[in-house]
């Protein structure tokens, strides 16, 4: 089970996940392009929840709406490599890490699920359980008991090489003319609130794009004006300190 955004989640065998929005007193199955509905773990973090299933893990920024298979650098299954990943058996979050325990070891992701990199020391066992303090991490295996690996060790091999941006930016990319859509480009060098709104030019607020939590790196959000009268718009946006506006011209 997870919590996150006053919601609460259940992962469940052979049904996926469900959602619960009165303190269980009702819940609704929340599994559109949720992969694999055999749930053995969820976890939530920064606004996303992530569920581990017999074959990998899956991602949804929107509780439970939507999810995307999220499984680059997870160990591939030995019968068909080319469509599987191998069981999760947990899901944990740490400080801003997150880790999935498989029956290759310990893999963790730094960036949302967008990869995974292999945290093991040598351990190749299934990993079944794990807790954390300030200093460790301490996971409880199949065969080889428990073992223990320093935080700092981590820290150290899954940090991206030069991904994250050392400041802030925003800017507005090519509009797409098929489908009346313009895409809004952002990079944060560090999680934090972001709030994206659109303007008319007398100051009346049009839509409001983006308005919670979002980790750091760069981001991409797309704006559908098939229904928005031509014309100029202002697009505000604000990620802590920082408030940039940038005028969007809409002319059919």
């Amino acid at each position: 089970m997870a919590v996150g955004d006053n919601n609460l989640f259940a992962g469940t065998k052979d049904r996926g996940v469900f959602l619960s929005t009165d303190n269980g007193t009702s819940w609704t199955a929340v599994n559109n392009g949720l992969t694999g509905n055999d749930v053995s773990s969820l976890a939530a973090y920064n606004g996303n929840l992530f569920a581990g299933t017999g074959i990998g893990v899956s991602l949804s920024t929107n509780n439970g709406t939507t999810w995307n298979a999220i499984n680059t650098g997870l160990p591939k299954d030995t019968i068909d490599t080319t469509l599987y990943t191998k069981s999760i058996f947990f899901l944990a979050v740490h400080d801003t890490m997150v880790f999935a325990g498989t029956e290759d070891g310990v893999f963790c992701t730094t960036n949302n699920g967008t990869s995974w990199t292999a945290v093991n020391d040598g351990l190749m066992d299934y990993v079944l359980c794990f807790a954390a303090n300030d200093s460790n991490i301490f996971v409880g295996t199949d065969n080889k008991g428990v073992w223990r690996q320093p935080l700092s060790d981590i820290s150290t091999a899954t940090k991206p090489q030069n991904s994250l941006p050392e400041q802030f930016s925003f800017n507005l990319l090519t509009r797409n003319l098929s489908n009346r859509s313009v895409t809004i480009s952002f990079s944060l060098p560090r999680s934090g609130q972001v709030k994206l709104k659109v303007y008319n030019l007398s100051g009346h607020l049009i839509t409001t794009l983006l308005d919670k939590p979002i980790a750091a790196g760069p981001h991409n959000v797309s704006w559908d004006t098939r229904n928005v009268a031509s014309g100029c718009y202002m697009v505000r946006m604000q990620a802590g300190a920082n408030t940039q506006v940038k005028a969007i011209p809409l002319f059919r």
